[in-house]
This record gives structure tokens, C-alpha cells and sequence, in this order.
């Protein structure tokens, strides 16, 4: 779960979480690495498939994960 606040640059953002993604990569359990990985994954393609360049002005909320998971 991400929060953006109103016309942030989503371009930071992006960065944020690349930097997350390769300290992922340091998770020991195999199968929350590579939940952790693919939701990253997923947000970073959501962003940068985004139309905006800032936030909308509510703000942006950002949720992913592994649904496999739940039980």
C-alpha cells in the first residue's frame, strides 16, 4: 500500500520503488520474495503506463499483493 500525496511527481515515486524492488531481492523466504518482486513490479508498470506525470489532486493510492496468500 502506497499513499502519493496531491501533484507529487510520480517519476519519484518510481524511483522509490526501484530502490525497493532491488532490496527485495534480499527477503530469505522464497515465496514472499517473489510476492514482494511482482507487486512492486506491478506498481512500477502502473505508474509508468499512467497517464499523469504528478498525482491527481486527491492524491493517488496504490494497493498490490498476493492473494494467494490469504487464507
Amino acid at each position: 500500500t502506497m499513499h502519493i500525496p496531491s501533484n507529487y511527481h510520480l517519476g519519484l515515486i518510481t524511483e522509490t520503488l526501484t530502490s525497493e524492488l532491488s532490496t527485495a531481492s534480499n527477503i530469505k523466504d522464497k515465496s514472499v520474495r517473489k510476492s514482494v518482486i511482482s507487486s512492486l513490479k506491478s506498481c512500477i508498470v502502473a505508474i509508468k503506463s499512467s497517464i499523469w506525470h504528478n498525482a491527481p489532486e486527491n492524491g493517488l493510492v496504490l494497493l498490490a499483493g498476493d492473494t494467494k496468500s490469504c487464507s
